[in-house]
């Protein structure tokens, strides 16, 4: 139990990292002690299931993505930085947008728990622009091999590897072709090399805010 406080307070360590905050810079905007955020950094106190999703929120509040799952267990999809073009740093009052996103992040846990058969992916870039932006969770329920031809031109959540998932339109030739629908981004046309581990169809999609 001992390994797995430190384990868990190194990645809360590496997320404050990417934010390129000191704890009192952190705990100062968010009003939680510096005390608490050294401790759950340490391992001196565990990161339980009740502080886990203050934690979430209040780097989501910074700008950074990062899942209940990555920060207990070191699964799935890893942090990633992303500050909504809504957010003003001039904004004085932020605690209805930090509820939000607390509530936000439990719903897409919850749906995770009761669609255990789903593929769920928070999409990484611009490549599915205008129907798709940095931020949205995507959801699917995984095909068989056989249906994947069946899928031609749909948008589906492709996971390349463990925990790596891609959200692009989906096209099958004698390799698995994904194409994105915003013209001249870098990569617009991938041919996977390699059979990926999973696909799914995009069924379900959820946006921050709306």
């Amino acid at each position: 139990m001992v390994m797995e406080n430190i384990e868990r307070g190194n990645r809360l360590k590496a997320c404050r990292a990417m934010l390129n905050k000191t704890l009192k810079e952190l705990g100062t905007a968010h009003h939680i002690s510096i005390g608490s955020l050294s401790n759950w950094e340490s391992g001196a106190s565990p990161i339980s299931e009740k502080n886990v999703h203050k934690i979430i929120s209040l780097l989501a509040a910074e700008g950074l993505i990062c899942s209940k799952e990555w920060l207990l267990e070191g699964m799935g999809e890893a942090p990633y930085i992303y500050i909504s073009k809504s957010y003003s740093p001039d904004q004085k009052d932020s605690s209805f947008n930090l509820t939000s996103q607390f509530l936000f992040f439990k719903e897409i846990e919850s749906f995770k728990k009761s669609h255990p058969d789903m593929l769920i992916a928070l999409v990484r870039d611009d490549s599915m622009l205008p129907f798709l932006r940095v931020g949205d969770y995507v959801g699917g329920a995984e095909l068989s091999k056989a249906d994947y031809i069946n899928e031609q031109g749909n948008i589906c959540i492709i996971e390349i590897r463990e925990g790596e998932f891609l959200v692009r339109q989906l096209f099958v030739r004698e390799k698995i072709l994904l194409v994105s629908t915003t013209p001249g981004i870098e990569n617009n046309f991938l041919l996977l090399e390699e059979e990926p581990l999973r696909i799914a169809r995009l069924t379900f999609m959820r946006r921050f805010g709306e």
